[in-house]
């Protein structure tokens, strides 16, 4: 078992690709009270998906919704791949992908959006 995965959270892990692209359909956007590294809270962009996680990666896990806290860099690219209006965004796949950037003075593993878009087939989102 990878020891990144020992501590599961609501939040997609780097881990959790398993060095694998991941298309997910966007199923919306919301801002929620996030924990903040050294304490505190602050309020970010939560993208939430259709799809679950482990179905999406097809491994042998339970199923459970994770979600992604959309960085400034992801979002950058988000809205340049689906625009402006986060309500648009509802439906549209994006691929997420693992790998590193520099963070708290550190290289760590890390999420990104790619800047290209999958194929679009219509979707049918669940409602919340």
């Amino acid at each position: 078992m990878d020891a990144r995965l020992l501590y599961p959270t609501k939040f997609i892990s780097a881990a959790e690709l398993k060095d694998k692209d991941v298309t997910l359909t966007v199923r919306h956007l919301v801002m929620e009270e996030i924990a903040r590294q050294g304490g505190g809270k602050e309020r970010k962009p939560v993208m939430y998906f259709v799809e679950t996680l482990a179905a999406a990666t097809k491994q042998n896990e339970p199923e459970n919704e994770k979600r992604l806290v959309l960085n400034k860099t992801n979002a950058k690219t988000v809205i340049k791949l689906l625009g402006h209006e986060t309500d648009a965004w509802k439906g549209k796949k994006i691929v997420l992908f693992p790998t590193q950037c520099e963070a708290f003075g550190e290289i760590v593993d890390c999420i990104r959006v790619r800047d290209v878009l999958p194929p679009q087939t219509e979707t049918k989102t669940k409602e919340d």
